[in-house]
């Protein structure tokens, strides 16, 4: 039986230079007829055919561990993503906006109605950024994990703080990234709504040929007012994501992100209006729905591979049933609870979207 024997990088770099330097001083020490204290155009003396040979077996000892120019390269590499945007359609809002804006200048409603296309169409960004995605180590492909997790939300009494005007900092690299891309559409991008379901959630749906599918979901919203207008906050129903990614980072063959279209509603609106002549304010809610939201890989950095023909429709909604999971647990719980005792699943939401994004 035979062992393999795995060494650092730092330690092999190390090695090579020791035997690199040994065998050229080796050359001078022969070849040289003065003493080696006293090197000056010492190098005149060296054998090219040594030297030559050196160079390749340092080469050889350091390519197994893949230090070279083309990682470096990659590191490097940009790529460009792409948003498209619509505005809110007014007509499918329950409230008349059209009246509430011209009967108040000062109202937050101007800042909805004026936002129809993203603060940038498009974006350039590293390469290595978008490793982000990829699963943390010990992963089992098929479980997911959080990218952003909201720990702790302080809304759990139900209240919910509404005059906020900026995100908070970004914490992660995920974080980092998930705000510089949603940020496309607005700058004001909170990466944690202020009520459940929060975050961003992904997992992997194949893994084929050193080649990653991943699906993701991410809950977010934006504050679109600027003082001294009163915040106005737009939350879309979710983000449905998808990344196809080499599992180095080394290639990014697909990115997408979008809010579904399928359903009639798919934006909660929610604005602070203060009463003439008075400092109470209240708040003031409406649902609508926005006809396009999404982010798209605009120039790939590798050869394109399409995957989604290898992913069944089955695969597909198992990945997605498990990120609706991540931020509705309780559901692990009552569909395995329903299933034993072969009744329906009866449940209650007081807050956040429902299932049909009209809340």
């Amino acid at each position: 039986m035979t062992t393999s024997r795995q060494f650092r990088p730092s330690a092999v770099i190390v090695s090579a230079s020791l035997i690199a330097a040994t065998a050229v001083i080796f050359s001078l020490s022969y070849r040289s007829e003065v003493p080696l204290d006293s090197l000056e155009n010492c190098y005149a003396f060296i054998d090219r055919l040594k030297f030559a040979f050196v160079y390749a077996n340092v080469g050889a000892l350091l390519a197994p561990i893949g230090f070279g120019r083309e990682i470096r390269r990659w590191e490097s590499r940009n790529v460009t993503i792409r948003s498209s945007f619509r505005g809110i359609d007014a007509s499918s809002l329950t409230k008349n906006v059209a009246e509430e804006v011209l009967s108040d200048p000062n109202s937050n409603l101007h800042d909805l109605l004026s936002w129809n296309e993203p603060q940038q169409h498009t974006k350039m960004l590293l390469l290595s950024r978008f490793s982000a995605f990829l699963p943390p180590r010990g992963n089992i492909h098929g479980n997911p994990w959080w990218l952003v997790e909201a720990k702790g939300l302080r809304n759990s009494d139900g209240h919910v703080e509404a005059d906020v005007y900026e995100p908070p900092a970004c914490g992660t690299s995920a974080e980092a990234l998930l705000s510089e891309l949603f940020g496309m559409f607005h700058r004001n991008v909170f990466l944690v709504t202020r009520a459940a379901p929060a975050g961003t959630a992904a997992v992997v749906t194949r893994s084929e040929n050193g080649t990653l599918d991943i699906l993701f979901r991410s809950h977010i919203e934006f504050q679109i007012s600027a003082p001294p207008r009163r915040p106005l906050w737009f939350t879309p129903a979710q983000f449905q994501g998808r990344v196809v990614i080499s599992d180095d980072g080394s290639a990014l063959h697909h990115f997408e992100a979008h809010v579904p279209t399928n359903r009639q509603l798919n934006v909660d609106l929610e604005w602070l209006v203060q009463r003439h002549n008075s400092d109470v304010q209240r708040t003031e809610v409406d649902i609508g729905k926005v006809a396009e939201m999404a982010l798209n890989l605009d120039s790939p950095s590798g050869q394109p591979v399409e995957m989604r023909s290898s992913i069944s429709s089955d695969e597909e909604d198992e990945a997605l049933r498990k990120l609706h999971q991540m931020f509705f647990p309780f559901l692990k719980a009552a569909a395995s609870e329903a299933k034993r005792h072969e009744k329906l699943v009866h449940s209650i939401i007081t807050w956040g979207p429902l299932d049909d994004q009209s809340c």
